[in-house]
Order: C-alpha cells, then structure tokens, then sequence
C-alpha cells in the first residue's frame, strides 16, 4: 500500500525524555501478563520474612550512661598528681578497654553466656546455620576430605562457641558518644530482655578490671620500685663506706671542719707571730732606754741624812731682829735720812744676806746605802731580758708550727677535689635513693586508692530491662518483606515482556491497547510507503503487525 500526498505534521520530541505514562502502562500490561510471577515473587519474599522469624533470634537493646573526664582537666589532675599515678586514660582508651576480650569473657563467665544469649549479626548467624545443617556439615566432610582439614578444624566444640560468642557479643556491643559532650551510651543488643543485666555486669566488670589494671599496675611499679631502691640502698651504702674510708685514711675530720680549723689555727699563728716580732722590738727598745738610765745613776746612794739648826742663820736672825727694834726706836728719834738711820738699815741688809747665804739646817751625819731606783731599773732589765729570749723562743716555737701547718694545709686541695668527687657519688646515690623512696610512696598510696579513688570513666545511668524486642517487628517485617516481593516480581514481569519481543495477542482493537511507541519516522511525501502483511506463525493465528 502506498501513501500519496504530503504528510501530516508531528510535535518533535526531546530525546531525553521520560514518558511516565507510556513506563507506568508498559508496567501495568507486564503485571497483568504475568501477575503470576508477581504472586510467586510476594508469597517468597513473605515465606523469608517468616522463615528469617523463626530462625533468627530476636533482638533486645539495652542503654546505659556513662560519662568520661574530660583530658585536659587541669584541676583535677592536679589534684591526683601527686598521690594516684594510675587513676586516669583517655576517653577513647577507655571505650576500647571496655570492649576488650577479656572484659567480655568475664561477662560471658559471670553470666554464664552462651552462643543462644548473645545477638548474631546476619551473614554469622547464617556461617553458623550453615555449619550446623546437615548439608554444611556434609559439604565440610567432602571438602576436608578432597583439600584435608583446615586450620582451627582441631579446636573442640566449647571453645570455638566461646570464640563465636565473644565475636557476636562485641559485634551487638556499642559506645555511642552524645553530641559534644563527654557523655556516652552504652548500646548492647541482646536476644532477650536479659540484655541490661549484660550491660550492667559489663560496666562493673570493667570497673573492676580498671580498678585491678592500675592495681596490678601499681604493684608491679612497686616491685620493679623496691629492686631499684635496694640497689640505690647499696649504692649509697657503698659511696657512703668509701668516703668514710676516705676520711679516715687522710685524716679528715667532718669534712676538712679540723682542716678549716688549722686555717684558722694557722692565721692565729701568723698573727701570733707578727705580734711576737712586735714585742720583741718593744722589748729590745725598753731594754736599751733601761740600760741609757743604769748607766746614769749610781749604784748606792745615801739612805739617810741627820740635821741640825744653822746656829749662824739663827744668830744672824735674831740680831736682824735687834736691829730692827733699833730702827723703830732710832726713827723716833731721829729724821729718816740721818746717819743713825742709815747705819742701821745698812746693818739689816748685811744681816739679810747672810741669812740668806746660809742653809737652815746644817748636815750633822748620813747613812748611804742602795739605789733603789737603779736597783729598780736593774730588775726591769733582767725581766726584760727574760721576757725578750722567751719572745724569741715562741717566735721560733711559732714559725715551726705554723710551717708544719703549711705542709699539713698543702695537700688540702688534693684532697678537696677527691672529696668533691665522693661528695658528688655520694650526693647523687642519695638523690637517686631519695627519689626511689618519694616514688615507691607515691606507688604504695596508689595500690592503697586505685579503687578507692574517683574513676575517669563513671557510670551515670545503669540499663533497664526493655519493654520490648527491637527486631523483627511483625507490623514492619512482614508489609516490607510483601512490598519487597511485589517489586521485584514486578520488575522481573517488565524483564520477561521486554525479553518477549513481541505483543500479545488480542492487543489490537482494545481501548488504550495500542503497541508501546518506541520513536517516529518522517517520510517524505513522494516516498512511497508500503504495508506488507507478514504471515503468522503455524502455531498461532495471523495478527496485524
């Protein structure tokens, strides 16, 4: 058949365009040509929900709050400083050491845990079923009986459900910190309302375990501590015992205090010395003036003298004194210039200096004897001369003794320096025994509060039973695993129709029933266009194309 004529106009469609309505038809004529497929799909997937029910255990999630210090707690580490070395790790630390193997097995011990009490991720549970199927086992015997045993295939029974135990009950095991803070949650999942009683033994537990850690940490830093001190012990001991040897064989007294005191002695002596020289220049000084004054005065003198009245002065006296009477008399009678007078007066001068001339008493007898004032002098002498050779002997006594402190002080330098160097050994074992003993105190106080003291890691909140399993959830599981089902049955009818490539019969002629459009060819109008009418197949009737 051919078309003649121009065509008819048609909108241009983007390439890139989605057909909603053409996809959702396509997918209703795919789930009404195979609804079948569709049900089959819906009642496997619900079958798995049920079989995943009633084979998986059921899962419980238990809580609890704890709170960790904070590292950079500068106070209170300030506080613990100096008496509790091993009260504080890290947060992360402290989470990981929660979750350590032994923590668990304790757990597991202490709750008397099996494989059927703890929770089992998916792909274990299905290891252990399979293992446990009479299909598994077999598959295990062939292989192990083609390739030979594999290696953990010697443990027994008990110990490989401890180690899928404690795999499971970490895998369900949780810290969760809490936004910002230093507060965490403690999320254990469990195949029974047990489950916080687990989290419960497992926080004291590990408040124990902490507690025993830095404990046994303790102790051990006590020991290795004590050996230490004993050696310092010895040390010092020995240090001790050689410079006590040191000082007895120079003999040294506290320390060279003797040796300081010679210095002292020897200062004294010098000094001692230089004030000798000076007494005996005084001395020979003394002695020299002594011996200028000896030389001066007599050796006897006269001891005693006996004397008498001058008879002439006293004559004379008392002629003076006639005269004078004679005077007063003659004045009377005579002017003061007269011869008289003047005679007179003459005759009282004469007499005046005969009195004058002539001594009072006259020396009648004397008695001579020693001077006692060179005699005096004599024995200042001898004392100075006694005292000068007892000077110049201590002066020579001085300088001996002062030059054997010279030679006792000359080695004091050698000495000082080897002293110094046993003080130096000596000083250093006792800093270092010292420091052992401050800290081995500081360890004994350590194993006295590791569990006394505020733990870093405490616990806010213990867990509480569940109101309820958390999984599976009828309401949930099985309207998912239904619509999971649905779809894919539904998309393997769209893989099957698309697969077919061709349409169903009795397509045509139904309202709505036209064959997907799968793109447009423009033909030019003088392009003739024929129809050709395929003929159909033997087993089924002819259908437009």
């Amino acid at each position: 058949m051919k078309q003649d004529g121009p065509t008819l106009p048609t909108r241009p469609r983007d390439a890139d365009t989605f057909d909603i309505v053409t996809t959702l038809r396509a997918l209703g004529e795919a789930a009404r040509y195979h609804r079948w497929l569709i049900a089959v799909s819906g009642a496997i997937s619900v079958s798995l929900a049920v079989l995943y029910a009633s084979l998986w255990p059921p899962v419980y999630v238990a809580e609890a709050l704890i709170m960790v210090e904070n590292d950079t707690d500068t106070a209170r580490d300030a506080f613990y400083a100096t008496w509790n070395v091993f009260r504080k790790d890290s947060a992360r630390t402290e989470i990981e050491l929660m979750m350590s193997g032994s923590v668990l097995n304790k757990v597991i011990d202490e709750e008397k845990l099996t494989y059927d009490d703890v929770y089992h991720p998916f792909m274990s549970h299905l290891g252990y079923l399979w293992e446990k199927s009479w299909p598994g086992r077999g598959y295990k015997a062939a292989k192990a009986f083609v390739f030979g045993a594999e290696e953990g295939d010697e443990l027994d029974a008990a110990t490989k459900d401890r180690g899928r135990t404690l795999k499971d009950m970490r895998a369900g095991l949780q810290v969760l910190p809490v936004g910002e803070s230093m507060v965490g949650r403690v999320v254990m999942r469990g195949p029974s309302p047990r489950v916080a009683e687990v989290v419960n033994t497992l926080l004291k537990v590990y408040q124990k375990e902490r507690g025993e850690r830095h404990r046994n940490e303790a102790r051990l830093a006590y020991e290795s501590l004590s050996a230490e001190v004993e050696k310092a012990r010895a040390e010092l001991a020995d240090s001790a015992a050689r410079r006590v040897a040191f000082l007895g064989r120079n003999d040294l007294v506290f320390d060279f205090q003797k040796e300081s005191q010679e210095v002292k002695t020897l200062s004294e002596l010098e000094t001692n010395t230089l004030l000798t020289r000076q007494k005996i220049a005084g001395l020979e000084a003394t002695l020299a003036s002594i011996e200028r004054q000896m030389a001066q005065l007599e050796p006897t003198v006269r001891l005693q003298t006996v004397t008498e009245p001058n008879m002439v002065r006293e004559n004379a006296t008392m002629r003076r004194l006639e005269l004078q009477s004679q005077l007063i008399v003659a004045q009377n009678r005579f002017r003061p210039d007269s011869p008289e007078i003047a005679e007179i007066r003459d005759n009282i001068a004469k007499f005046d200096q005969l009195i004058a001339a002539s001594p009072e008493r006259t020396e009648r007898g004397s008695t001579t004897g020693q001077n006692s004032v060179y005699q005096q002098l004599l024995l200042n002498r001898n004392t100075l001369r006694a005292d000068l050779e007892g000077s110049r002997a201590s002066v020579q006594a001085l300088e001996r003794s002062a030059n054997v402190l010279r030679q006792q002080l000359a080695r004091v330098p050698a000495l000082q320096d080897e002293l110094r160097v046993l003080d130096r050994v000596h000083g250093a074992a006792a800093e270092k025994y010292q420091a052992l003993l401050n800290k081995r105190a500081q360890v004994e106080v350590s194993m006295a509060t590791a569990t006394a003291a505020t733990p870093s890691l405490r616990v806010v909140d213990y867990a509480v039973a569940p109101s309820g399993r958390a999984w599976p959830r009828a309401r949930i599981l099985y309207p998912a695993a239904l619509i999971a089902g649905l779809v894919l049955g539904l998309i393997a009818a769209q893989v099957m129709r698309l697969a077919g490539g061709r349409v169903r019969p009795g397509h045509w002629g139904r309202r709505g029933g036209d064959a997907p459009l799968y793109g447009s060819l423009s033909i030019p109008a003088t392009m003739p266009v024929s129809l050709v009418r395929q003929s159909p197949p033997a087993e089924s009737p002819a259908q437009p194309r």
